[in-house]
């Protein structure tokens, strides 16, 4: 399995867009044609009815059964609990400045996914195919869990903090995030110690540099403490889950800073960000929030196995610095539009056509158009190559979007 093909992550809008938009099914789609394989966190299977609601009960049964897309449904979550007696170790609470992490899971898991599958009824589905519903979901499961690497998820974290890597960097990023302020490592000091198996100390000079009090000094280090215990979640997600997990904008820095040789060959978020730029700038059907733009999973999952698919995403890790203009005038390439619509299903009909716009084909020749006729389809494919990256945004891409008898 190459980690490079397979996504894990969320794939849902801010909460503070309001509970209508909670489900990016656009995403979802983008991701779909992106990866081999999706693997959807999904803690309370909230987004279950939303399938059902774009897809339909049979074409969300078809999707969960495809492969296409996994289901992790795990309770996680990442705390500094330092000043909270009951979680920290010693059953203590810490003065500010001192900081312990803690990784945190459902104490137990039969009983979490019993319990979330709940949300998987829907009103206007019958019992037995909510019981259908349900089982498909099961099975859909991606049965790695982050809970069963917790030690060796708590230990990574505390052996980083305390060799102190990435501590300022990360701290530059919550001084900016928290407060405004754009500064450098060299800016400021900060060290953390350790003085227990999971308890740090800092020392920092935050407070008379850029005039910060007690708490606010405590809550900045505290982000910066938290974003290097979750870069390490994602990392071990990737590991759990054999597959690229999506960084939060906080993260992109750290994760850069300690592989950043790696980085933008692992970055999935930039491929989702090509996929958009290139279906923006040919003005292709997307996903309005709240629409009834229909989509069609067969044609979906078709499109996933074609070969034109695979064409287009290596071509799009290649366009980071191709600008706007350029990419478009490669996918207007009149050549490998002709390619496209000679191979498509009215190519043998259209052969008179072909064959008098080829003569104006640079390359070709003026007199390349009078040969067509005799020799049909070896003329054709070799005068005008099949571009799979043309091919997959003229009419592969469009044709998830329509009806299911209106495919062809």
């Amino acid at each position: 399995m190459d980690i490079h093909n397979n996504l894990f992550g969320l794939c849902s809008k801010p909460y503070s867009e309001g509970e209508s938009k909670f489900f990016d099914l656009q995403s979802l789609i983008n991701k779909l044609l992106l990866f081999d394989v999706f693997i959807l966190y999904s803690p309370n299977l909230r987004e279950i009815p939303y399938l059902v609601k774009a897809f339909g009960f049979e074409g969300t049964l078809a999707l969960l059964s495809s492969g296409a897309l996994r289901i992790s449904c795990e309770a996680r979550i990442t705390a500094q609990v330092g000043q909270t007696d009951f979680l920290v170790p010693g059953g203590k609470a810490l003065p500010l400045g001192t900081y312990s992490v803690s990784y945190g899971f459902a104490a137990d898991r039969r009983k979490w996914i019993s319990d979330n599958l709940r949300n998987v009824g829907i009103a206007n589905l019958s019992h037995n195919q909510i019981k259908k519903l349900k089982r498909a979901v099961v099975e859909a499961f991606d049965n790695n869990y982050l809970q069963d690497f917790d030690s060796q998820l708590l230990k990574q974290a505390n052996g980083d903090l305390a060799s102190n890597r990435g501590i300022e960097l990360a701290t530059t990023i919550a001084l900016e995030k928290e407060k405004g302020l754009k500064v450098k490592p060299n800016d400021f000091l900060i060290r953390l110690h350790q003085i227990d198996d999971q308890i740090f100390e800092v020392e920092t000079n935050l407070s008379e540099v850029f005039s910060l009090d007690e708490l606010e000094v405590h809550k900045i280090v505290e982000k910066a403490v938290l974003g290097i215990a979750g870069l390490n979640q994602r990392i071990a997600e990737m590991n759990v889950h054999s597959a690229l997990s999506g960084f939060l904008e906080d993260e992109t820095p750290l994760f850069g800073d300690r592989l950043e040789f790696l980085f933008q060959s692992l970055d999935p978020d930039k491929l989702e960000v090509n996929l958009s730029r290139v279906l923006q700038l040919k003005n292709c059907p997307s996903i309005v929030s709240d629409s009834n733009q229909p989509v069609n999973i067969e044609k979906l999952l078709e499109v996933r196995e074609s070969q034109e698919l695979k064409v287009f995403r290596e071509w799009l890790r290649k366009i980071d610095s191709v600008s706007d203009s350029e990419i478009v005038e490669q996918l207007n390439d009149i050549r490998s539009k002709l390619g496209v619509f000679a191979q498509g299903d009215t190519g043998k009909t259209s052969r008179l056509v072909i064959s008098t716009l080829a003569g104006f084909v640079p390359v070709v020749g003026a007199f390349a158009g009078l040969g067509l006729g005799a020799f049909d389809t070896f003329l054709l494919e070799k005068i005008l190559p099949y571009s799979g990256v043309v091919a997959f945004v003229d009419k592969l891409y469009p044709s998830i979007f329509q009806h299911q008898g209106m495919s062809s």
